[in-house]
């Protein structure tokens, strides 16, 4: 017997009372990663542009780069 076919004593599937759970999980991964982008957003933002230029960026490109690196 499977984890998805086991059932409760009153008739839900482990699957179903699983599911709160599984999207609070998915709701704190999401604001780890905005957090993350963010943070990495600030951190190239606050450098000059001859830093940035070291890293082939532009300041206009600085929000596509965060994107394409957390979300992705």
């Amino acid at each position: 017997m499977t984890a998805s076919s086991m059932t409760s004593s009153h008739g839900l599937s482990l699957s179903a009372l699983a599911s709160p759970f599984k999207s609070i999980a998915k709701f704190f991964e999401a604001v780890r990663r905005a957090q993350a982008a963010t943070q990495d957003f600030e951190r190239l933002n606050s450098m000059t542009d001859a830093s940035l230029a070291q890293r082939g960026l532009h300041r206009a490109d600085i929000a596509r780069a965060v994107m394409e690196r957390h979300y992705s």
